[in-house]
C-alpha cells in the first residue's frame, strides 16, 4: 500500500542515470523482510537506509533536514505525514491518489505521479534533485496550503460554520 518496491525500483532507474540519493525508510511492518531484500537485489545497500519504527519526536528532524519525501502510495486517506512534511515545507513527489491528490496541487505544492509507475516516480524525484529552486518554491507553496487548509484555525471555521448550518436546520 505505501509503494516501497516503486521507491526501489524508482532509485535504481536513477542510478541508472547516474543519480543516487539516499533514501530513509522507517517502518516495521510485515514487508520489511521484503523491501530490504529488493535493495539488497539491486545493489541498493549504500543508498537506501532502512530503519525500525519511530516517534513523531525523532521523525520530524529528518524530516525536515530532507530535501524532499516521497510518497509512491497505492492507496491513502489523508496522510498525516504528508501534512507534516508540508508544515515543514518539505516538496512531495507522491501518488495521484487518494486524500493525496486532494492534498497537493500538482507543480504548485508538490510533484503528483501515476501510481505504481517507477519510471514517473523516478522523473519527479531527479526533477527535484536537479531544480533546487523548485524544491524551495514547492515547499513554501506546500506550507501555505498547509496553514491556509489544514491548520487548527482553518479548521475550526469550516467546523463552526458546519454547525451553524446544522443549527439553522
Amino acid at each position: 500500500e505505501k509503494g516501497h518496491r516503486f521507491l526501489v525500483q524508482a532509485l535504481a532507474l536513477l542510478r541508472e542515470q547516474g543519480l543516487f540519493p539516499k533514501a530513509l525508510l522507517f517502518g516495521d511492518g510485515p514487508l520489511v523482510p521484503e523491501v530490504a531484500a529488493e535493495v539488497e537485489q539491486r545493489g541498493l545497500g549504500g543508498q537506501v537506509i532502512m530503519r525500525r519504527a519511530v516517534s513523531n519526536a525523532e521523525l520530524l528532524p529528518l524530516v525536515r533536514d530532507a530535501h524532499m519525501v516521497v510518497m509512491p502510495s497505492t492507496s491513502e486517506g489523508l496522510p498525516i505525514s504528508a501534512l507534516e512534511a508540508m508544515a515543514l515545507e518539505r516538496p512531495l513527489v507522491a501518488s495521484r491518489i487518494g486524500g493525496l491528490q486532494t492534498l497537493i496541487e500538482d507543480n504548485v505544492s508538490g510533484l503528483l505521479v501515476p501510481p505504481a509507475d517507477p519510471k514517473a516516480l523516478a522523473e519527479g524525484i531527479a526533477r527535484l534533485m536537479r531544480e533546487p529552486a523548485l524544491r524551495e518554491r514547492l515547499g513554501r507553496a506546500a506550507r501555505q496550503r498547509v496553514e491556509a487548509d489544514f491548520s487548527t484555525e482553518a479548521v475550526a471555521v469550516r467546523w463552526e460554520a458546519y454547525y451553524s448550518e446544522l443549527l439553522e436546520q
